[in-house]
């Protein structure tokens, strides 16, 4: 009597270790070290082991079953695979291309092993204590395949919610994933309903088992959860296709019996040992020959053209790919060379177009350079030439100055040596404008807060003031001034600090003096004594004073708008607070006068 009897359920479990098999030698070849890869390595293993035992399990012959091989097998080999299975297919669904409970894995893989080691504990008292009960030891199996298959279904529908709330890429993969579990699920639940036994059971066994595994492989494969190349895609779905065409032949013609019904079985050996041989031979032809007929149809031109690309991402594009077939691969290998050539004439066009733009480019700047140098040589020789004429406007107005001194001492008139010092006073303000444009860089504008201080102290010096007997307090924010406009105020500051000097110092006890020139949105000039004040009725009276009249004349002339105020008390102290705001007063009981003119910002610009 022969120990082993072919069962369709272990020629469907030698097709499935064939497929496991194949996956694990595929998965162990990915250059990328991942737990996913670490747990699919696992589950793969432990897959292909356990179902070479159930080849054993089902193919045993039902004289055999209770006996001590029988025993061992199932407590020793069978079993313990299956809790390795199901625990490595749990953890591998935790990892499933994004490891989102990573604590709570640990945990459930610790507790996986304590309900492992409890189906292997029931297997071995079923076995050698409750008489190798199939019932019992079957409703074991699905029950902890349920179990397990149930937790796996509730962790990839918790990771395909999460996921999705993440907008994550991975979350089709995961849904997949889910349905496959549902497959799992669905076979444990119907088994254990209408027993393993039954037709309906067998069948559900069966088909279910068969295609949860292969759509688990084809996810995997189609998701790559561990990087794979496209051969190994190419020999795993070939593999599986044949599988299934060669298993759904077997359960058409070869449905599953009871395993204890032994007539049925006998009439079923041909039949299933031909399957089994044409199983075994079509899966070596797939293994041995379609990894090499599709490394030459499909790998090697890939790879050829993967060399070129690389090729061209160095830079070169003189490179040209061997065109081998006349298939898709063939037409893309043409293609790709075409867009080389293209490419390296595009480059070459490009490469010659950019050496005569460059030289056109050196020619323009030396032009440009030589055009640089020339206006630096013209704008060198320009400010010489500027300094030259500031230099000697200077001088002939120190000569007119020199002149004016020497005609005073032949005058005897009061009047007209006053006239006379009043016109040398004008005429050393605007020297003193010259002076200090051919002594600095800016040849067109002023620095007016140093030249502010210089005239005042200078016209006080002339009327015989030292800086210890007046109270000066001189303020500037202006930092330039065009020489267009810094005469005419040089001329007008120089104007009413004449007045000052000759009206207000000489009539009080402790005289003070402000003089500030500030930027309020256009410029402020500001002049204040602590004087008796001024007589405004006379002031806005038409005159033959030269001064007044110079002091309106250019203010109209400048756009500014000049305004005369006695102040009532009297300027006692002046203070300019440097936040920008006007001007603030402390008053005694005295008289003074302040000088106002403001021009807005247009009338700077012109």
């Amino acid at each position: 009597m022969p120990y082993l009897l072919l069962h369709t359920n272990s020629l469907m479990a030698v097709s499935l270790a064939l497929v496991m098999g194949s996956m694990w030698v595929f998965v162990r070849k990915s250059p990328v070290e991942t737990l996913t890869r670490s747990w699919l390595l696992v589950f793969y293993l432990c897959q292909m082991v356990w179902q070479i035992s159930e080849f054993f399990h089902y193919a045993v012959h039902p004289a055999y079953i209770g006996s001590l091989p029988y025993k061992l097998l199932l407590t020793c080999w069978t079993f313990p695979a299956l809790a390795l299975v199901e625990i490595a297919f749990v953890q591998f669904n935790y990892v499933f291309l994004d490891d989102t409970f990573p604590k709570e894995r640990r945990v459930v893989r610790y507790l996986s092993f304590g309900l492992g080691t409890l189906l292997c504990l029931f297997t071995v008292w079923n076995e050698f204590f409750n008489n190798s009960n199939l019932e019992s030891l079957n409703f074991a199996g699905f029950l902890y395949g349920s179990l397990t298959n149930v937790w796996a279904l509730i962790v990839c529908t918790r990771k395909a919610i999460r996921l999705r709330q993440q907008d994550s890429p991975n979350t089709t993969g995961v849904r997949w994933m889910t349905a496959v579990n549902w497959i799992f699920v669905v076979m444990c639940l119907v088994v254990i309903s209408v027993g393993f036994y039954s037709n309906v059971g067998y069948w559900t066994y069966s088909t279910l088992l068969w295609f949860g595994n292969l759509t688990e492989i084809i996810v995997y494969l189609t998701y790559s959860a561990v990087p794979t190349s496209l051969k190994v895609k190419q020999i795993g779905f070939t593999q599986i296709s044949i599988a299934s065409i060669l298993l759904t032949v077997m359960l058409v013609f070869c449905p599953p019996v009871d395993i204890l019904d032994l007539p049925a079985r006998v009439a079923q050996q041909d039949s299933l040992l031909k399957i089994l041989l044409l199983i075994v031979g079509t899966a070596s032809l797939n293994f041995l020959l379609l990894p090499r007929l599709i490394n030459a149809a499909l790998t090697q031109p890939v790879l050829r053209l993967l060399d070129g690309v690389r090729h061209v991402n160095a830079g070169d594009l003189t490179v040209q790919v061997v065109q081998s077939t006349q298939d898709e691969v063939g037409v893309l290998t043409q293609h790709f060379n075409q867009m080389t050539r293209s490419l390296y004439n595009a480059q070459t066009e490009l490469t010659r177009y950019a050496q005569t733009l460059e030289e056109q480019v050196a020619d323009r700047t030396a032009e440009l350079q030589a055009d640089k140098a020339r206006i630096e040589e013209q704008s060198v020789q320009l400010q010489t030439v500027m300094r030259e004429l500031h230099h000697r406007v200077k001088n002939n107005l120190a000569i007119v100055s020199g002149l004016l001194s020497l005609q005073l001492n032949r005058l005897e008139d009061e009047q007209a040596i006053k006239a006379f010092q009043e016109g040398q006073r004008r005429i050393e303000a605007i020297s003193l404008i010259h002076q200090r444009l051919y002594q600095s860089d800016e040849l067109t504008s002023i620095h007016m807060g140093q030249f502010l201080e210089e005239l005042t102290h200078s016209i006080m010096q002339a009327y015989g003031y030292s800086p210890q007997s007046v109270a000066l307090h001189i303020d500037s924010d202006v930092d330039v001034l065009d020489i267009d406009m810094a005469v005419p105020m040089s001329l007008i500051i120089n104007e009413l600090l004449t007045n000052c000097f000759k009206y207000a110092v000489p009539n009080v006890r402790e005289p003070k003096l402000s003089v500030s020139l500030l930027k309020r949105e256009g410029l402020l000039l500001e002049v204040a004594d602590n004087g008796p004040g001024i007589d405004l009725q006379m002031w806005n009276r038409p005159t033959t004073s030269f001064g007044k009249r110079l002091i309106k004349g250019l203010s109209e002339q400048a756009g500014g708008t000049l305004t005369v105020e006695n102040l009532a008390p009297a300027l006692e102290e002046i203070s300019f607070p440097t936040s920008g705001q006007p001007a603030i007063y402390n008053h005694t009981a005295a008289q003074g006068t302040r000088f106002r003119l403001y021009i807005p910002e247009q009338h700077l610009t012109q």
